[in-house]
Parts: C-alpha cells; sequence; structure tokens
C-alpha cells in the first residue's frame, strides 16, 4: 500500500517519501517535462484561500500529481475534477482519493480533451504546458484561476510594451485576463528541485469581445519579427489570409502604428489592428 502524501507530517513533507512514492508508482520526474511537485503544505493552502475555495465551487485541477493539492481543494470545494496525463499517477490519485466522493480523476492530456464546466482553476501545472495552457483557457468560461508557474514565465505573462519579456504570450494574456502575482515561491519548494523559483499567479477572465481565432493570427504573425516595424507583420498577415494589399496601402497610409515596431504595441492596439483586419474581411464577403 502506497502511502497517502496527505498523511506526511510537516510544513514540508519529506522528500524521501514523495520519491518512495513516485519509485513505487515506477515514476521518474521528467525535468524536461517540468514535472517538479510541490510539497509545502502551508503554500498550497495559500493557493486555495487566493482562490477563495467554498462548498460552492466546481474547481478544476490541470497536472493531479500526488493528489497534495487536490485533496486540500476537495476538503473545501463541492467538486473537484483533477486532470492526469501520466497513468500511474492517475491511478495512483484514484486509489488515495477513493474516500473523497467529490473528486473525479480523469486520465488525459488537458490541452486535448474539452474539460467539464468548472468556474475556479487551481493548479500547479507542469512547466512545459504553462504557454498553451494560457491560450486554451482564455478559450474557456470560468470566474478565476490561481496558478502556480515559472518565475520566468509568469513575468512575460505582466510584461509591458516594449521591455524584453513582452511577446505575444504577453498580449493575448493581458487581452482575456487581468493578472497579479501573487507571490514568489522559491525553488526549494519543490520535488525535485527546479533550476529557477516560481510564482503563484492570480488570473481573472475579463470580456475581449473579439474574434479568438483572428486575433490570434494577427498577433502570431506581428510578433514572428517582434523589431520590425508593424508593417511587415502585416505584410504577413495578408499573404496569410490571401488579402488584397491595397487595403494594406490604405491602413499604412492612414495609420500611425504601421510604424510602430510590434513590441511596442500595447494588447489594445493589437486589438485595433485585428477589428481593422475583421472589417475587411466582413467588406470582401458582402461584396461576393
Amino acid at each position: 500500500m502506497l502511502k497517502d502524501p496527505s498523511k506526511l507530517r510537516g510544513l514540508h513533507m519529506n522528500s524521501r517519501e514523495i520519491k518512495s512514492i513516485l519509485k513505487r508508482c515506477g515514476v521518474k520526474p521528467s525535468r524536461r517535462l517540468g514535472q517538479n511537485f510541490l510539497i509545502n503544505t502551508q503554500i498550497i493552502k495559500r493557493e486555495i484561500d487566493y482562490a477563495e475555495i467554498t462548498k460552492k465551487d466546481v474547481v478544476l485541477e490541470v497536472g493531479g500529481g500526488l493528489g497534495c493539492l487536490t485533496r486540500a481543494l476537495a476538503e473545501r470545494a463541492k467538486l473537484v475534477y483533477t486532470v492526469e496525463v501520466d497513468r500511474r499517477l492517475a491511478q495512483f490519485l484514484q486509489n488515495h482519493l477513493s474516500t473523497f466522493n467529490n473528486v473525479e480523476v480523469i486520465n488525459a492530456d488537458f490541452l486535448k480533451i474539452d474539460p467539464p464546466a468548472f468556474n475556479k482553476l487551481v493548479s500547479n501545472p507542469p512547466y512545459s504546458i504553462s504557454a498553451p495552457l494560457i491560450f486554451k483557457i482564455a478559450r474557456l468560461n470560468f470566474d478565476k484561476a490561481v496558478l502556480t508557474l515559472q518565475l520566468e514565465f509568469a513575468l512575460r505573462l505582466v510584461a509591458s510594451p516594449g521591455s524584453k519579456e513582452y511577446g505575444r504570450l504577453s498580449v493575448s494574456a493581458q487581452t482575456y485576463f487581468n493578472i497579479t502575482i501573487l507571490e514568489i515561491v522559491d525553488k526549494k519548494n519543490f520535488y525535485p528541485i527546479p533550476k529557477v523559483d516560481s510564482a503563484i499567479v492570480l488570473l481573472t477572465p475579463k470580456p475581449a469581445e473579439i474574434d479568438e481565432h483572428l486575433f490570434s493570427e494577427v498577433s502570431r504573425c506581428l510578433f514572428t519579427t517582434p523589431n520590425r516595424k508593424v508593417k511587415y507583420g502585416l505584410l504577413l498577415l495578408f499573404e496569410r489570409l490571401n488579402l488584397p494589399k491595397n487595403h494594406l496601402l490604405q491602413l499604412l497610409n492612414e495609420s500611425p502604428l504601421s510604424e510602430k515596431r510590434s513590441r511596442h504595441l500595447t494588447p489594445d492596439e493589437v486589438k485595433k489592428l485585428t477589428f481593422w483586419v475583421e472589417g475587411i474581411l466582413h467588406e470582401r464577403k458582402e461584396n461576393r
């Protein structure tokens, strides 16, 4: 019988106990995939407090791991869905959370499924899926997310235009969410110890009121060459969408944005360009 990680004593779970559990599960944490388990129970408690979990909440967790966060969530929430891609860890979670009738373990790749409805997301996801995770949840409907992410990645989420951390990820995240870094988490609070510190981040969805697919295309083209002027990113976009160049020439003559470098565009300016392209697409459709 594998020892339940929730029964480990002390402020920090014993790394030897964690290592023993993983060995018995036949799991070796992958640094390449960013598999690092948060072992400080006080930080886990704060994550749940930040998310303001109550018995009315249906919570989604991405990356159940050893179930430490899952169990703590189950004690506070109405229902918890925990998605774990590793079959062996999913089986472990099934066995050791069996006493909870409000936990459903989903053995799947979160990036490839349509998750069940939830209103809060609380998770310590593998570092390797951080960016696609943010892009995916931007399309989902929920109240708030509390995520523990690599600090460097978290700083990219809140980066200002023109800074070295600023890019397509920053634009997309700030378009769809209000973002707050709540606290920095020292790397020593994880097993195995990663190379960098982490951060607990609060994401609160906000209405983007924009065509998601088109916005994604516009931002992708603009930030393919972030140090070049906007007009070059728009030229790439027009080629991808097979749009006539006369519309682009009109924008270049009328808009001061075309002479800015892409990395200096604010999220709102990227939205303005998206609306402009959307207008051209609509006009072409009407004239057919």
